[in-house]
């Protein structure tokens, strides 16, 4: 099981091993998964019933993916061709393209006749330039900060359509927006 990090140190470790006396932490540690939502552990039981498709379907391998590995945060698989799957995953670490490459090469979970191809995904930052009609000109603090609290890493699944463009500028206190 991976943990992002976590502020506790231990000094105490229990071994069998006789030549191990005392150890010490030096700094707190950092570097794993965050640990799995609710929502996320719900999504992934769903999908579950997926992973025995013999034809390789999207969400077998999108169950696969997320089970490969818990670094994995956001997987998107495409079909790449005949026989050809191109699998997108979003991680922190670099490392876990091999470990789901691996994972899903296995000949118990690739059909036969699928090469896989896992990569990394890229991340694309955007700036939309909008102008704002507001009901309460004493809210623009408070909307500006909504509206600058979505700036988030996105999930791969979600499509920056201009209507969720948007529904993210459309915050309580907004008349009108206009994307420039």
């Amino acid at each position: 099981e991976f943990i992002q990090s976590k502020e506790s140190k231990t000094e105490f470790l229990q071994t069998p091993l006789p030549f191990v006396a005392k150890i010490k932490q030096l700094e707190f540690f950092k570097g794993g998964a965050s640990e799995e939502s609710d929502e996320a552990l719900r999504e992934r039981a769903i999908m579950s019933v997926h992973r025995f498709s013999t034809a390789g379907s999207e969400k077998g391998y999108i169950y696969h993916a997320l089970s490969a590995s818990a670094k994995v945060a956001s997987i998107k698989a495409l079909n790449n061709g005949a026989g050809k799957v191109r699998v997108i995953i979003k991680s922190e670490d670099e490392l876990s393209v091999d470990v789901v490459k691996e994972y899903l090469s296995a000949d118990e979970r690739r059909p036969l006749t699928d090469e896989v191809n896992v990569e990394l995904a890229k991340k694309r930052e955007f700036i939309v330039d909008a102008k704002l009609l507001l009901l309460e000109l004493s809210r623009a603090n408070e909307i500006s900060q909504k509206i600058n609290a979505l700036q988030k890493d996105f999930d791969l699944s979600v499509d920056l359509a201009l209507g969720f463009i948007y529904k993210c500028l459309h915050q309580d206190g907004v008349y009108k927006s206009e994307i420039l």
